[in-house]
């Protein structure tokens, strides 16, 4: 499929910098980012220590997540650590779903908004990747139904 290739934006989603850094480099991160308490962290937690960090300096950050839960209204959820539930999950608006023809399973990586003061939950302000692809070239892939025989 074209687009394959990721040439922008730039960034390190919690997967990346979990899976291609040792906890010694993690550390040096945190220290870079004049993080308090990081050496008391595990790599998981020091991993989302380093995202907030750069998200508060940032104002936001880029993240990616399954989407596993698209509720009744059309609305859904990315699941990020361990592909489970929990308070990192990133909210997916109907919209974005619908524009990108979003599916369940589907992997998607965009710019994230940390949660206001009356949410729950991060916010997907833009969808850059769905499964490693450009996301308007996701909207040309065929359907499972055309491709059965």
């Amino acid at each position: 499929m074209p687009g394959r290739e990721r040439t922008s934006p730039q960034y390190e989603s919690f997967h990346e910098l979990y899976k291609n850094n040792t906890t010694r480099e993690l550390t040096q991160k945190a220290k870079s980012l004049k993080l308090t308490n990081y050496s008391k962290l595990n790599k998981k937690e020091l991993v989302l220590a380093i995202m907030e960090a750069q998200m508060e300096k940032d104002g936001n950050y880029y993240m990616e997540g399954i989407l596993d839960d698209i509720q009744q209204d059309g609305y859904g959820f990315l699941r990020t650590v361990n592909y489970s539930k929990g308070e990192k999950d990133i909210y997916i608006s109907a919209s974005q779903i619908r524009r990108f023809e979003i599916k369940r399973g589907d992997k998607v990586t965009g710019k994230v908004r940390k949660p206001k003061d009356n949410e729950k939950y991060y916010g997907l302000l833009q969808v850059d990747f769905v499964n490693d692809h450009n996301a308007e070239e996701v909207k040309k892939r065929p359907h499972f139904q055309a491709l059965t025989p």
